[in-house]
């Protein structure tokens, strides 16, 4: 019977990346032929690339890449872009997954880096698309969501590309969380990281600050990073059970849709939507005061111990 577990020999580990091969390619086909079902796609695909960097030795990651491009680009010649731009991105997504469930890197941190992996391909697609196939995607999606006389639109290009892979990030860590225990690994969730999570949201505030003034499309692509901390940041510290911070956070979030309804008109054009960070700054100052006091507290006792 075949099991999901640590492959020491090589015959195990060849025969373990030719089925996870053999999975990648039925999955470009079905892709091939139902173009619609790609968002299910996306959410497996990254999962056999996490069991075979998990599984296998390292040194065979290689081989499973080259053999798993290599059949796709046979299987689906006629559509070059389907290894490219579906294949590959997912095993290299799966592959950095693995690593940093092994490293014990927290979930936060797996979903963002793969969504910025993701967001990385998406625009090698949409340049590709343009200079070799002839065909601007940007344009055929307003085209088709009737916003070519939207002057924001591609202003949010970017926080769209981002919110998008997010969301199959999510997923796909969502997906991947469930199976792992199975194999005897498990994503680390603890607050170690949380003091770099509070910075991280600082700093892209103040990123989407300075950039508002320069270029706004990255100026909001650093506000949707922000909320990413910032959500982040609320939800651990209303975990707390703490009725304060739930209520604090409530509040915030309350407040920040108030300055929007106000300030909106008065900035410039385009930018009001970045007012809404100010619910991630005041998340973000919560959280801080809380660590600052938590880690005070602490020195009281050990100096009371001593």
């Amino acid at each position: 019977m075949f099991e999901f577990k640590k492959k020491d020999t090589p015959i195990g580990n060849i025969a373990f990346i030719s089925i996870m091969a053999a999975i990648n390619v039925i999955f470009a086909l079905l892709f091939a032929f139902l173009p619609y079902i790609i968002f299910i796609l996306i959410l497996i695909l990254p999962l056999t690339s996490v069991l075979v960097a998990l599984c296998c030795q390292k040194r065979y990651y290689p081989l499973y890449i080259i053999v798993t491009l290599g059949l796709c680009f046979v299987s689906a010649i006629w559509d070059i872009t389907i290894p490219i731009f579906y294949i590959l991105p997912a095993m290299i997504t799966g592959f950095i997954f693995a690593v940093f469930i092994k490293i014990k890197i927290p979930n936060l941190y797996l979903i963002f880096i793969s969504t910025m992996i993701q967001m990385f391909f998406a625009y090698i697609a949409i340049v590709f698309s343009e200079f070799v196939l002839k065909i601007n995607i940007i344009d055929t999606i307003a085209n088709l969501l009737a916003l070519q006389n939207f002057d924001l639109f591609y202003v949010i290009v970017p926080s769209f590309i981002f919110l998008i892979s997010l969301i199959q990030s999510v997923f796909s860590y969502m997906i991947i969380k469930d199976e792992l225990p199975k194999f005897g690994y498990v994503i680390n969730d603890q607050d170690k990281f949380f003091l770099l999570n509070i910075i991280a949201c600082y700093t892209s505030i103040l990123l989407s600050v300075i950039f508002a003034f320069f270029i706004l499309d990255v100026a909001y692509l650093c506000m949707m990073i922000s909320f990413l901390f910032g959500i982040e940041i609320a939800v651990k510290t209303c975990l707390k059970k703490n009725k304060l911070y739930i209520i604090l956070n409530c509040c915030f979030f309350v407040i920040s849709l108030l300055l929007f309804a106000i300030v909106y008109q008065y900035m410039p054009r385009g930018s009001g939507f970045l007012i809404l960070t100010t619910f991630n700054f005041a998340s973000a100052t919560l959280a801080l005061f809380d660590l600052l006091n938590k880690l005070k507290k602490d020195k009281m006792k050990k100096v009371e111990n001593k």
